[in-house]
């Protein structure tokens, strides 16, 4: 099952570089995140702050297989380094952050996270190494909305997203909640992002998965709670 979910979780080293209010620059020090500045030991801290992880090469990768470096739970502007190489700033996807770094691994691998903290609230988030196929799920958004149709107005499932990477053959969208097939598609894939928008009639229940699949094998899967809010009228 896609994506398989490597966590980065430490000891991370910990290098304050630079300070925007008074006080002394702390030696390097280990800490473990995901966590806030004051978590890790910097009560007061304001300024710029090295955060580095070593680790190795994720296990032996298929041709088909790539591997991207994601973030979540960051709250304020960072950059990436890879092996000395700038990444900059990974874009959006799913509320967090990701990159693809397949062809810049090594056996030994350092990444640095280069973080602007404004005060010591600032959180280092989640990081995680993730293995994907070469097509996969971004921006699934999952909505309760009520039908035009009839004047009961009962609520449907909306999930909308995108099918990005590539893929010479159709893929298939499937939504399942908890253990029933509730919405299906044919798609495609593309680079930029294809979009994609599944209905469902009234339907509850507890958790939501909503998968892409190519034949027998699920290329990604994105889970999350049952939505309990509905639209506005």
């Amino acid at each position: 099952m896609y994506p398989h979910r490597i966590r980065l979780q430490g000891p991370w080293q910990c290098e304050p570089v630079a300070r925007s209010n008074p006080g002394a620059l702390p030696p390097p020090f280990p800490v473990m995140p995901p966590g806030r500045l004051r978590d890790f030991g910097l009560p007061g801290f304001a300024g710029r702050v090295h955060f580095r992880r070593r680790f190795g090469y994720p296990g032996r990768i298929d041709a088909h297989e790539r591997i991207w470096l994601t973030f979540h739970g960051m709250t304020q502007p960072f950059t990436i380094e890879l092996n000395g190489q700038d990444l900059g700033r990974p874009g959006p996807e799913d509320g967090g952050f990701s990159i693809p770094v397949t062809e810049l691994l090594k056996a030994r691998n350092d990444l640095v996270v280069d973080l602007d903290a404004p005060n010591d609230e600032t959180v280092l988030g989640a990081t995680t190494m993730e293995v994907r196929c070469p097509a996969y799920l971004r921006g699934i958004r999952l909505r309760l909305e009520a039908s035009d149709q009839g004047n009961a107005r009962p609520l449907g499932l909306h999930v909308r997203g995108e099918v990005v990477g590539q893929c010479d053959e159709t893929l298939e969208v499937y939504v399942v909640v908890d253990r029933s097939n509730v919405a299906y598609r044919k798609v495609t894939a593309a680079e930029s992002g294809q979009p994609f928008h599944l209905t469902t009639d009234s339907v509850t229940g507890e958790w939501v998965k909503v998968e892409l699949v190519r034949g027998p094998t699920a290329w990604y899967r994105f889970d999350a709670p049952f939505p309990l809010r509905s639209a506005a009228p």
